[in-house]
């Protein structure tokens, strides 16, 4: 019997691969950083601190922090995202189901917590 499920977020819960790169494009601008999309292409899944050092000069690391510049990338996806945000399509019926069926869920995230709360709401 299935007692739970567990859900990745980006890419299952919601479609917002693009937004994320959308995201990146205005915070690179923002620093003058040319290059990134280039860099950043096997670095889904990883954490904001080793995206940041991929990406970032090194110069911009050491005044901001890659914290705070994770932090900045994020506020501007969810800025740019939240007009426009909506489940997978057939998620909310599968929800429904695995909740009438008794099954708990929970989400599963590489993203940071703000994140996973913003698009849980």
């Amino acid at each position: 019997m299935i007692k739970g499920a567990i859900f990745d977020m980006d890419g299952t819960l919601v479609a917002n691969s693009p937004v994320h790169i959308r995201a990146f494009e205005i915070f690179c601008d923002r620093y003058g950083v040319r290059g990134w999309k280039e860099k950043l292409g096997g670095a889904f899944g990883r954490g904001n601190d080793d995206i940041m050092r991929l990406i970032m000069p090194e110069e911009v690391i050491r005044e901001k922090g890659t914290a705070a510049l994770g932090d900045e990338k994020e506020a501007v996806y969810r800025e740019i995202y939240a007009p426009e945000i909506e489940p997978m399509p057939g998620l909310v019926a599968l929800l429904d189901k695995l909740r009438d069926a008794g099954i708990r869920c929970a989400v599963g995230s590489s993203g940071c917590r703000a994140n996973v709360d913003f698009v849980l709401e």
